[in-house]
């Protein structure tokens, strides 16, 4: 009988952006990763397409179309923003057979005041509401969202930006902390994660930073980020 393979697993990466933004403000990173020996996978959604839960069954569909859950590869997560939480709901609901580690940049695991401070105002909230959908009604700190008192039970990291070049934070942030301009630092925290790292970067910042990139592989490869950076 032949031996079993001893061949390692093929090592892909999902890359997945934010609310109103495209994969390709994740262009950058993608070609970055792919130096790295990862093999990127730049997937999309529209915020239109409904609730968090919504969107991250159309990305599982998309997921299965590529057959990226495929058990012959080991597959990571690097998501900005409120992509994710469209991760944290596909791994909640579809475990991949070969789950790796996660990436979370920005994420508002918490919530977020600048969605609720929106939504709120009588200038800016009916904008908000049509832009940002049923989506952005999800990342409100006054949401019940009972996720976010549950431990994270997969290995995930997260880098927080604390430097905002939002001229908009003074109103919809203020008393919040440390912030990036759109997500302030307490709110990318969850119990369970496996680090944590701040870095002196705006929200859009998080996206194009070779130190996040770095950061970001040396994650992937040890659980760990660098520290101090």
């Amino acid at each position: 009988m032949p031996a079993a393979s001893s061949r390692p697993l093929r090592e892909d990466i999902i890359l997945l952006h934010g609310i109103l933004k495209t994969p390709f403000e994740l262009l950058p990173a993608a070609l970055y990763l792919r130096s790295k020996g990862y093999s990127v996978h730049l997937l999309g959604y529209r915020t239109s397409q409904g609730h968090i839960h919504e969107i991250a069954e159309k990305i599982w569909h998309d997921m299965k179309s590529k057959h990226l859950d495929n058990p012959e590869l080991r597959l990571h997560f690097v998501a900005h923003s409120m992509g994710g939480l469209v991760v944290h709901d596909i791994i909640k609901n579809h475990v991949p057979e070969k789950l790796g580690r996660v990436v979370l940049w920005g994420t508002p695991l918490q919530g977020c005041e600048y969605a609720d401070r929106l939504n709120e105002s009588g200038f800016w909230g009916p904008i908000y509401r049509w832009l940002w959908g049923r989506a952005g009604q999800d990342l409100q700190v006054k949401t019940a969202d009972p996720e976010r008192d549950r431990v994270i039970s997969y290995e995930a990291g997260v880098i927080a930006g604390s430097a905002s070049i939002n001229p908009m934070a003074h109103w919809f942030l203020k008393g919040s902390g440390a912030h990036d301009g759109i997500v302030p630092v307490a709110r990318t925290k969850r119990t369970g994660l496996a680090d944590h790292l701040i870095l002196p970067l705006s929200h859009t910042g998080l996206l194009v930073s070779p130190i996040v990139f770095r950061q970001t592989v040396h994650f992937l490869r040890t659980g760990r980020f660098l520290h101090p950076v």
